[in-house]
């Protein structure tokens, strides 16, 4: 049969066919899938998916029926850079930020749409959509959230903080952008350090006002005291977080790294913060680099006998004077050189 009697014949048979709308009596008989496994014949019904590594893995005997399948799921690239694969995570948009409150996700505009018109001229002209979605949909407030999260990013890595501490950073910055008080220069550096400064605290660990007032490149002290003031009057009324303004200096936090610098063995941590609970009623008033550099000297020279690091290593990398040093060695030495406190020194000097 040659190809024009197929198509007559297939005429033929499109002619005789009748439509219906009504159902069958009985529904079709469908397939029965019976797929076991190969190793113990378990039902099919049984296997686990894991779409992650593309397998399929029976639960009886754990053997895999089907390895590295292809995903039937939805396809999570926007191919937003010239269509390469793998630039964009954003399926439907762009990916909200839920740590920053002004982020709403903006509208989807693929890179390098255009549109174009005419002017008064008759010249047509392009615009770039993408650029002006962006422009239209990121307010102010977005920005300068973003400005805050960017200077902490910075500031993590020179201070070698943990995620922990940048994210409550930069909740607290967006607490204080709630308040719209968006004062520049100075006094908005001094507000941005007083957010690591105090997330440093709640997340117990202790960076001083001084390292965190150089990492922000900020000169003196007059900055970072404006900023706290604003900082104080807008947590104050914050019933969640007000408390982390009566929240007291964790030092303790702050030997292991001054330790580590030294080259001291880390049982070092452990006579400091004990020397530290010993003392604690008679180093209130002392600052705390004051405190952490006095309790350092004291245990290298009194406790753990050592002729290195001298006083002026031990000053030059705190950030004190010798003076100052010498002082809170004189409150240490007094109290131990009690009768009933020559018991506790003698215990320390067993731990080295």
């Amino acid at each position: 049969m040659n190809n024009v009697d197929q198509m007559e014949q297939l005429w033929k048979d499109f002619e005789n066919f009748e439509l219906s709308n009504k159902e069958p009596d009985t529904p079709p008989e469908l397939p029965q899938l019976t797929v076991n496994c190969k190793n113990c014949g378990n039902n099919y019904l049984n296997f686990i998916t894991d779409s992650k590594n593309g397998d399929i893995t029976c639960t009886e005997c754990g053997t895999i029926a089907i390895e590295r399948y292809i995903s039937d799921e939805p396809d999570w690239n926007n191919y937003s850079e010239d269509g390469v694969a793998g630039l964009g995570n954003a399926r439907c948009g762009t990916t909200l930020d839920k740590t920053n409150p002004y982020d709403t996700g903006n509208i989807f505009v693929p890179k390098y749409m255009w549109s174009f018109h005419y002017d008064k001229e008759g010249i047509k002209r392009y615009t770039n959509l993408s650029k002006w979605s962006i422009r239209i949909s990121y307010s102010s407030k977005q920005r300068a959230f973003d400005e805050g999260k960017y200077s902490f990013e910075q500031i993590q890595n020179i201070l070698n903080l943990t995620d922990n501490v940048f994210n409550t950073a930069k909740l607290f910055w967006g607490i204080m952008l709630k308040t719209d008080i968006l004062i520049r220069g100075g006094n908005r550096r001094g507000m941005k350090a007083c957010c690591v400064f105090y997330a440093c605290m709640s997340e117990k660990q202790q960076r001083s006002r001084e390292e965190i007032a150089n990492a922000f490149d900020i000169e003196g002290s007059a900055d970072f005291t404006k900023g706290e003031k604003i900082f104080r009057e807008i947590f104050e009324k914050d019933r969640e977080y007000s408390w982390i303004l009566y929240k007291d200096s964790d030092n303790e936090s702050m030997y292991s790294r001054y330790i580590s610098q030294l080259g001291l063995p880390y049982k070092t941590n452990k006579i400091m913060g004990l020397i530290k609970l010993h003392c604690r009623d008679h180093l209130l008033g002392i600052a705390a680099k004051s405190e952490i550099a006095g309790i350092l000297y004291f245990t290298i020279k009194e406790i753990m006998k050592l002729k290195h690091p001298n006083k002026s290593e031990v000053s030059k990398l705190v950030g004190i004077c010798s003076p100052t040093l010498n002082k809170v060695v004189q409150i240490l030495d007094f109290f131990y050189s009690k009768q009933e406190n020559k018991i506790l020194k003698q215990k320390l000097e067993l731990i080295k």
